[in-house]
């Protein structure tokens, strides 16, 4: 059995609403359906996964570590 290390953020604003993205109705895996934003965790950020969290919000929002409150 093979591992991964994950990193998922959920981002909730002031009215409670949760952020979810959803995949392209064409991409090989789960077409369609809505994931929370994340993904897997650099090497370098095996230490300090709340690294790997900002650096995928960036990556899958463009929101910025300053645009974030209580991660």
């Amino acid at each position: 059995m093979r591992f991964r290390h994950m990193a998922v953020a959920f981002l909730i604003n002031e009215m409670g609403q949760i952020l979810f993205l959803q995949k392209d109705d064409n991409s090989s895996f789960l077409a369609g359906h809505l994931f929370p934003i994340g993904g897997h965790i650099e090497e370098n950020e095996m230490n300090n996964p709340i690294v790997a969290c900002y650096r995928e919000v960036k990556e899958e929002t463009g929101l910025n570590r300053s645009d974030i409150i209580n991660l």
